[in-house]
C-alpha cells in the first residue's frame, strides 16, 4: 500500500515542476524618444502658467485631498487591500490551537450493567499545510500586489483630482471675469445704442446704423446667460471635488472675483525619456502590478489541481477526574500527515486554471494599454505646449504689432499747440489712450461736436472756367508728407533735392545699381542686412538662419551666390551683428519694452507731415526725464568707418536726428543716439529744436 501512494505522490511532484504555462508578461511599448518633444535649447521647454497665485490654488488642492469621497473610497480599498494581504501571508504558516472538553456518560459494562463515566481532557493542536505546489505562496504574493495596485490607484487618483480641480478653478475664474466683461461692454453698448438712436433722431444717422447696435447689443446680451449658466456648472463640478454641498449659483455670482493673475514662464526642466515617464505614472504602474497579480492567481489555480498534504500534531491529557488530569500515565499525543487529491472532478478545477490564465492574458493587454495612453496623453501635452509656444509668440507678435499702432497714433500731432490733431483724436479714443503734453498735468478737453467743420458748403462750389486772357496759376504742390531723407537731401544738395522730389528725376542708380563684385558688397545691400536682422532677432543662436532668411529676401540671385560662394563675407557680416547684440549697449536696448522698426507719422507743420521708422525705440522707466533710464531712440549705422571718424559722421544726421527727436517727443522727453555697426561706437547727438532752428526743422512747404 505504502509503495503505489510514494509512486504517485513522486510523479505528482514532477509533473508540478513546470507550473502553469503563461505568456510574458506586459511588454515595453516606449519609444526611444518623444516625437513632439521641445528642441533641446535653453528655453525651448518653457510653457506659460495660468496662475502665479498658488496659495489659492494650493488651498483648492488641500480641500480636495481633505474631503473628496473617492479619495476616502480608494483609501478604503487599500486597507482592506493590505489586511487581505495579511490574511494571505498568514497562511503560509502553522496554525496552533488549544481546547479543553469535558463529558459524562451512561454506558453498559462488559457484564451488561449500566454506569455513568466521566472524561476530562485538555489538548493542543498544531496543523501546517505543506506548500508542495506554492498555492500558499502565490496567494500571498497576488494579495500582495492588490495592496500595491490599491496605492498605486490612490495616488493616480490624487494626481488626477488635483488636476481636474486646479482646471475647474482656473475655468471659473476665467468664466467670471469674461463674464464680467460681457456686462460691462453690454453697458457700453447700450449707452452707444442711445448714441447712434439719438443721431438718427437728429438726423444725422441712419436705420441701418441704429439696426446694427441693436444687433450688438442683443448678442452681447444673449452671451451673458450662457457664460453665468458655464461659470455655475464649473462651480458645481469643483463643489462635488472638495466634498461639498453644491452653491448658490445666484449668490455666488455676487461673490467678488479673484484678480487675473499675471502669467509668468516656468521651465519644465530636463523632460523624461519616455520610458521612464511611464515608469513614473501611477496608473501604468497600477496595471503592471494587477498583471503580475493576475499571473499569480493563476498559479493558484494551477497548483489547486494537484495533491495537498497537510501535516497534524497534538499534545494532551485525558483523564476520569480532574484530579488526575496532567499526569504522566494520561498523557495523549499524536502525529499525523494527510494526502488529499481530487482525482475526479469533472473538469472543474481545470476550468479554474484556463479562467485564471484567460485573467491574465487579460491584464497583460490592460497594462499595455495604460502604456499606450499615457504615451497619447504626453505626446498630446508636447503637442499642445508646442503649439501654445507657437501661439504665444504670435501673440506676443500681435501685441507688439499693437502696441506700434497705438505708439503710432500717439506720436501724431505738434506739442503744446491747441486744437491739434493730436488732441482731436486724443479726444476719440477714450480714457486707454493718453497722449502725453507740457505740463503734463494739462488735461485734454473733448473737442465739442459744434467746432467740427461743416462741410455743406462744397455743395454750393460751382467751377467756372478761366478766361482765356488770364495766365493761369501755377498748380500748388498737393504733397505733405516729408521724410528725414528728404530734408537731409535738401539741406544737402537742393539740386538733387529738385530733381528727386519736385520734377520726380531719379539718378541712373535708382535704375542700375552697382553690381556686386567678388571683393566688395554695395553698401546699401550690407545695410539692409544688417537692419533687418537686427530687427528679427531675438536670440544669438537664430543669427545664422535669419541672415539666411534674409539673404534669400533679397530676390537677387547674384547677391546669393556671392554670399554663398564668399565665406569670409558673408562671415564678415555675421561678425559684424554679433558683435552688435553681444554689446552692453544692445542688453541694455532690449531689456524690458522695447520696440524695433516702429514707425511713425508725426504732423509737424500746417500742411507737413512727418513720416519714418525709429531702428529701435526705448520708452524708458515712466518719470525719468533724462539719463540711461529716460526715453532713447537708437538708430543703427553700417559706415565702414573708423572709430574716431564716428563722431564727425553722427553730425552728417543732425537733420534726422531733429526728426526722430521731435517725433518721439510727443510722448515723453526723448535722447537720440546713433550706433555704429561696423567699427562698434554708440553717439548721442542732440538734434535741433526751437523756432529758430536749422532747415532740419524747417518746413518745406
Amino acid at each position: 500500500m505504502q509503495r503505489p501512494a510514494l509512486t504517485l505522490l513522486a510523479l505528482s511532484i514532477l509533473a508540478g515542476c513546470a507550473g502553469p504555462t503563461l505568456s510574458p508578461g506586459p511588454q515595453n511599448l516606449a519609444p526611444e524618444s518623444f516625437a513632439q518633444a521641445p528642441a533641446a535649447s535653453p528655453g525651448a521647454a518653457q510653457m506659460t502658467a495660468a496662475f502665479a497665485d498658488s496659495a489659492q490654488l494650493q488651498r483648492i488642492v488641500d480641500e480636495v485631498l481633505a474631503n473628496n469621497r473617492d479619495l476616502r473610497a480608494a483609501a478604503a480599498r487599500l486597507r482592506q487591500a493590505q489586511a487581505l494581504a495579511e490574511s494571505a501571508g498568514a497562511q503560509r504558516l502553522p496554525t496552533v490551537g488549544v481546547g479543553a472538553n469535558a463529558s459524562r456518560q451512561r454506558a453498559p459494562n462488559d457484564l451488561g450493567q449500566f454506569n455513568n463515566f466521566s472524561s476530562y481532557g485538555v489538548n493542543a493542536t498544531a496543523r501546517w499545510e505543506v506548500d508542495l505546489w506554492g498555492r500558499a505562496s502565490a496567494n500571498a504574493q497576488a494579495a500582495g500586489y492588490d495592496a500595491q495596485g490599491a496605492a498605486l490607484d490612490r495616488e493616480a487618483a490624487q494626481l488626477s483630482l488635483a488636476g481636474t480641480a486646479l482646471n475647474l478653478q482656473a475655468q471659473l475664474i476665467g468664466l467670471g471675469h469674461r463674464l464680467r466683461l460681457a456686462k460691462e461692454a453690454l453697458l457700453v453698448q447700450n449707452q452707444l445704442l442711445d448714441l447712434v438712436k439719438a443721431r438718427v433722431g437728429a438726423g444725422r444717422g441712419t436705420a441701418v446704423d441704429q439696426a446694427r447696435a441693436e444687433a450688438l447689443v442683443a448678442q452681447t446680451s444673449a452671451s451673458v446667460p450662457a457664460l453665468r449658466n458655464a461659470a455655475c456648472l464649473t462651480r458645481l463640478q469643483l463643489d462635488l471635488l472638495r466634498g461639498q454641498p453644491p452653491a448658490d449659483c445666484d449668490k455666488a455670482d455676487s461673490d467678488p472675483l479673484p484678480a487675473l493673475p499675471q502669467p509668468r514662464l516656468v521651465s519644465l526642466g530636463t523632460l523624461p525619456n519616455p520610458a521612464a515617464l511611464l515608469a513614473a505614472r501611477p496608473d501604468v504602474k497600477a496595471a503592471a502590478v494587477r498583471a503580475q497579480a493576475a499571473a499569480a492567481r493563476a498559479h493558484v489555480a494551477w497548483a489547486a489541481r494537484w495533491p495537498t498534504l497537510g501535516l497534524t500534531g497534538q499534545i494532551g491529557w485525558s483523564a476520569a477526574s480532574t484530579g488526575n488530569l496532567f499526569k504522566g500515565a494520561t498523557e495523549v499525543h499524536s502525529l499525523a500527515g494527510a494526502l488529499s487529491w481530487n482525482v475526479l472532478d469533472f473538469g472543474a478545477r481545470k476550468a479554474e486554471q484556463t479562467a485564471a490564465e484567460a485573467g491574465f492574458e487579460s491584464a497583460v493587454a490592460a497594462a499595455e494599454q495604460a502604456q499606450l495612453t499615457a504615451l497619447q496623453d504626453a505626446q498630446g501635452s508636447l503637442s499642445t505646449l508646442r503649439e501654445t509656444e507657437l501661439q504665444a509668440a504670435a501673440q506676443a507678435s500681435a501685441a507688439e504689432a499693437t502696441t506700434r499702432a497705438r505708439d503710432r497714433l500717439i506720436l501724431v500731432g505738434p506739442q503744446d499747440v491747441s486744437e491739434s490733431y493730436s488732441q482731436w483724436l486724443a479726444a476719440g479714443l477714450g480714457p486707454g489712450v493718453i497722449v502725453r503734453h507740457t505740463p503734463p498735468e494739462q488735461q485734454v478737453a473733448p473737442v465739442p461736436v459744434s467746432t467740427l467743420p461743416k462741410l455743406e458748403w462744397l455743395e454750393r462750389i460751382e467751377i467756372e472756367p478761366p478766361d482765356e486772357s488770364v495766365e493761369p496759376l501755377p498748380v500748388p504742390r498737393m504733397r505733405c508728407v516729408v521724410s528725414a531723407t528728404e530734408l537731409m537731401m535738401h539741406d544737402r544738395d537742393p539740386e538733387a533735392w529738385q530733381r528727386r522730389f519736385v520734377h520726380g528725376v531719379l539718378s541712373p542708380r535708382e535704375f542700375a545699381p552697382d553690381a556686386p563684385s567678388r571683393s566688395r558688397l554695395p553698401a546699401t545691400v550690407r545695410g539692409t542686412l544688417v537692419h533687418r536682422v537686427l530687427e528679427e532677432i531675438r536670440q544669438e543662436a537664430e543669427l545664422s538662419a535669419i541672415l539666411e532668411e534674409t539673404i534669400g529676401g533679397l530676390d537677387d540671385p547674384e547677391l546669393e551666390r556671392l554670399l554663398s560662394d564668399d565665406v569670409c563675407l558673408r562671415q564678415a557680416i555675421e561678425e559684424e551683428i554679433r558683435s552688435v547684440i553681444q554689446s552692453p549697449e544692445w542688453a541694455w536696448y532690449v531689456a524690458g519694452e522695447h520696440h524695433r522698426e516702429l514707425s511713425f507719422v508725426h504732423l509737424f507743420g500746417a500742411r507737413e507731415w512727418r513720416i519714418g521708422a525709429f531702428d529701435l525705440y526705448r520708452p524708458g522707466v515712466p518719470g525719468a526725464d533724462a539719463g540711461r533710464d529716460g526715453a532713447w531712440v537708437i538708430d543703427f549705422k553700417t559706415h565702414d568707418i573708423g572709430a574716431d571718424e564716428a563722431p564727425k559722421v553722427a553730425q552728417d544726421y543732425r537733420i534726422q536726428v531733429a526728426v526722430y527727436a521731435a517725433a518721439a517727443g510727443i510722448r515723453s522727453p526723448v535722447q537720440v543716439a546713433l550706433h555704429f555697426t561696423r567699427p562698434g561706437v554708440v553717439v548721442k547727438i542732440a538734434g535741433p529744436s526751437g523756432p529758430d532752428s536749422p532747415s532740419g526743422q524747417q518746413s518745406l512747404f
